[in-house]
């Protein structure tokens, strides 16, 4: 994903993306405080690869890539007590559970 800015990206997923349940949790002094911290590493020589036009300060374009992955992990409801044989809810759908 590329951000004209890291003023519009910060605002974005913290204001209504991802990051907003922090900010909720934590309240704005803190998100402005890691948005400052965010910005520092920005400008470290490290990261450069992700900026472009400095970056810092809000100027410059701002490149990231999400690898967050979402894994959904379910039990069959054999495995849940009470639920033994589907008596609770009806027959499994193809005879399995």
């Amino acid at each position: 994903m590329v951000w004209p800015s890291v003023e519009s990206m910060w605002h974005v997923m913290t204001h209504g993306g991802p990051w907003h349940a922090r900010r909720l949790a934590f309240g704005d002094a803190h998100m402005d405080a890691l948005r400052s911290a965010y910005g520092r590493a920005l400008r470290d020589p490290r990261h450069a690869h992700a900026c472009s036009g400095g970056g810092s300060g809000g100027e410059g374009r701002v490149r990231h890539t999400p690898r967050a992955r979402l894994l959904v992990l379910r039990r069959g409801l054999a495995a849940v007590p009470g639920l033994r044989g589907g008596a609770a809810m009806g027959p499994a759908p193809h005879g399995k559970l």
